[in-house]
């Protein structure tokens, strides 16, 4: 059970991480 949990963390957090790097390279990319 740790395990999953675990692995819907990382999961979240890696969304997170690509969802600012597409914050930050949209913006860029629409200027």
């Amino acid at each position: 059970m740790a395990g999953s949990v675990t692995n819907g963390f990382v999961l979240v957090v890696l969304i997170r991480l690509v969802l600012a790097r597409l914050q930050h390279i949209l913006p860029a990319v629409i200027l």
